[in-house]
């Protein structure tokens, strides 16, 4: 049996990477009650609260994994008949989210919810996490509960707004005897918020959950819709503690993140041995984390060049499994034409990622100057048969007389497993050989 190497490569600059391969996304289980995890489905992975898609809810390369897609109009998940969820002193929702769009002033847009949000009364309602605030804070985070199964309610909102600029938030909120804490990306963010009247989320109202969107049972009226990504959503009947939420932002699995917050770690990544290049930590970021930054290159380019390596590593794959390339890059103004940078994954008959290449697979190139922009994610498929996955960072020159300086900024390169196909099934390989379709 023959075996088959795949590397990815990036055309282009840097890298600090953490590194933990082929990891599972670990979140606390005790009274975990609910988990949907949007790989493909809306199925509840912990318990009997199976959601139904509707009105075109789709699936999307996501925190982790696949996760559901929203349109901003009337798509939603429905869990109508439920079980566990029942109010008490202590509860926390969680959820990774990608709003693709910032509501106005004083609007918000549902996460998701336990009961009726469209009543006018509080008592059919438990808590609704959302993304907007009703008092006119902006793009902040706000949850809600209604209290004691009276009309009473107690509500807390971030002190910080999280634009809608590509970004993913790891948004949790917890309500323990009366309070509320919220948490973005494993840190404590408390804003304003209500005294409280009550100690206890209704256990008397509905107890049907909506993801996406605030629904109104039976009539069917939809409102406040979340536009853009939700991912690995997860209700406990306790209040997690905030230890418990940090390790769940900081276990997302990418089987490789270059950059996922760390400042200039090159640990794990081998520099190539060109002499006209560099390999170096930039402070720049393209979410603007002055804690994190991204890896800066520069190639002194010649006629006919053709491929500069920047840096390479070898990672280790699961067989018969799909995987998510993708990655972001910064190409100044000045510099090559557009398609200098790219990521490329190149398959090795050696298991060492050494030896001739076989087979290639590569994202788009860069086509803007001056911004950060996000790559068209590639699925990778790996054989029954193969073996580990070599990733090279590399620039790309377009050869041309004389010569000049290529300089560019690379950041959040992914190359994360897709559970069950699901990628793969999105770009039609389904469990046929993805790299064929590019080259023999």
């Amino acid at each position: 049996m023959s075996r088959r190497i795949y590397i990815i490569v990036v055309f282009a600059t840097w890298i600090g990477c953490a590194f933990p391969c082929l990891a599972q996304y670990e979140i606390p289980t005790d009274s975990l009650t609910s988990w949907w995890q949007a790989e493909g489905t809306a199925v509840d992975h912990v318990g009997d609260n199976d959601g139904e898609l509707r009105n075109g809810v789709d699936f999307s390369p996501a925190a982790v994994g696949h996760g559901f897609r929203f349109d901003g109009l009337d798509d939603c998940i429905v869990a109508d008949t439920t079980s566990g969820l029942d109010g008490g002193a202590e509860v926390t929702y969680a959820a990774w989210v990608r709003p693709a769009s910032a509501p106005t002033s004083g609007q918000y847009r549902a996460i998701v919810g336990v009961g009726d949000m469209m009543q006018p009364a509080w008592t059919p309602l438990q808590c609704r996490l959302v993304y907007g605030s009703p008092f006119g804070g902006g793009s902040r985070f706000y949850m809600d509960c209604g209290i004691n199964d009276s009309n009473n309610f107690v509500w807390r909102e971030t002190s910080t707004s999280y634009p809608a600029d590509g970004s993913w938030y790891f948004v949790a909120a917890v309500f323990d005897g009366g309070t509320i804490d919220l948490y973005v990306n494993g840190a404590l963010d408390n804003g304003g918020n209500s005294s409280s009247p009550g100690s206890v989320v209704n256990q008397n109202a509905e107890d049907y959950v909506v993801i996406g969107a605030g629904l109104r049972q039976p009539d069917g009226l939809i409102g406040v819709p979340f536009d853009g990504l939700i991912d690995e959503v997860a209700l406990w009947g306790r209040a997690l503690a905030p230890e418990e939420i940090q390790n769940a932002m900081l276990t997302r699995p990418h089987n490789l993140l270059i950059n996922p917050g760390l400042d200039g770690d090159l640990t794990g990544w081998h520099p190539s041995n060109s002499n006209d290049t560099t390999f170096e930590y930039s402070g720049a970021d393209s979410s603007n984390d002055p804690a994190s930054g991204s890896a800066e290159t520069t190639i002194s380019r010649t006629t006919n060049n053709g491929f500069q390596s920047i840096g390479f590593q070898c990672v280790v794959t699961d067989p018969d499994t799909a995987y998510l390339l993708d990655g972001e890059a910064f190409l100044p103004s000045g510099q090559i034409p557009s398609g200098a940078l790219q990521i490329v994954a190149t398959q090795f008959e050696e298991t060492d990622c050494t030896g001739p290449w076989t087979r290639y697979n590569w994202t788009d190139s860069v086509t803007a100057f001056d911004t950060w922009q996000r790559f068209l994610p590639r699925a990778i498929y790996i054989h029954p048969d193969s073996g580990s996955v070599k990733v090279r960072l590399t620039v790309k020159s377009d050869g041309g007389s004389g010569s000049d300086t290529l300089l560019g900024l690379f950041d959040d390169v992914v190359f994360a497993e897709m559970p069950n196909h699901v990628f793969a099934d999105d770009f039609g390989f389904g469990d046929t050989d993805a790299w064929s379709a590019v080259v023999d």
